[in-house]
């Protein structure tokens, strides 16, 4: 592995859990029948619109599209349009990219495949404290990225932890050291966070959500306990 991969890794891993648990309570806050659409802004910002029984908008940032044509993913930033040089949040991307030497966030664009992408939203995420992407299709058949910026996730639950860690690490941004992720999750959300050489533990409002883990830092399964227990000393219920 590379410098450069390590360090795209490294960053992606802090938003991998977060991203995959905003996707979902953004898609839950829609309620039944709801749907979701993008408009043009003013400035160099987006509005995304959620309709509803309780209809909101927040402010998108476009951070790059993929292109239909050849599959090139590319900065907004490499547009060298007005709206996208005026896009201060792809550009704190950048700078932190040229900074580490990332030539996936500092170059303006790169031969895109699944995971790579997903790792730039979850890198994106990580850096701009924005954890809630957005894709959408262009006219032209492109897809388009973007950060919602505005959306709150509600209070921390022990389903939704696991939902977001499951849904993460079947996706195609798995996080790469399972560990780390889960220490950055909990520092993202502001929710408590233990560990043993078999097991982490993460405090929701709800309970606490203990995750088994192998030598390798694999999941080995999931239990729950009440917020007023302590971690045990070692050992993990079996999953279910």
């Amino acid at each position: 592995m590379t410098a450069s991969q390590w360090d795209l890794d490294r960053i992606a891993d802090a938003g991998a859990f977060v991203v995959a648990e905003s996707e979902a309570q953004l898609h839950a806050s829609r309620g039944d029948g709801g749907s979701s659409s993008l408009s043009k802004g003013t400035g160099s910002t987006d509005i995304y619109s959620i309709s509803g029984p309780d209809p909101r908008e927040y402010v998108a940032h476009m951070i790059g599209t993929t292109s239909a044509a050849n599959g090139t993913f590319t900065w907004a930033w490499g547009y060298q349009t007005g709206q996208a040089n005026g896009n201060t949040i792809v550009h704190a991307i950048r700078t932190q990219g040229e900074q580490l030497a990332i030539p996936e966030l500092a170059e303006s664009g790169f031969a895109s495949d699944p995971r790579i992408v997903q790792r730039v939203l979850q890198a994106s995420a990580a850096i701009t404290r924005i954890y809630t992407p957005a894709v959408f299709r262009t006219d032209n058949g492109d897809t388009g990225y973007f950060l919602i910026d505005g959306f709150e996730m509600p209070a921390t639950r022990v389903s939704d932890l696991r939902l977001a860690i499951e849904a993460s690490m079947a996706g195609p941004g798995r996080p790469r050291d399972i560990r780390r992720a889960l220490h950055q999750y909990a520092a993202m959300r502001r929710i408590g966070f233990a560990e043993q050489p078999d097991a982490g533990f993460l405090q929701a409002e709800d309970g606490m959500l203990v995750i088994g883990l192998d030598a390798k830092n694999e999941i080995t399964g999931f239990g729950v306990r009440d917020v007023e227990q302590p971690p045990p000393k070692r050992g993990l219920p079996k999953s279910n």
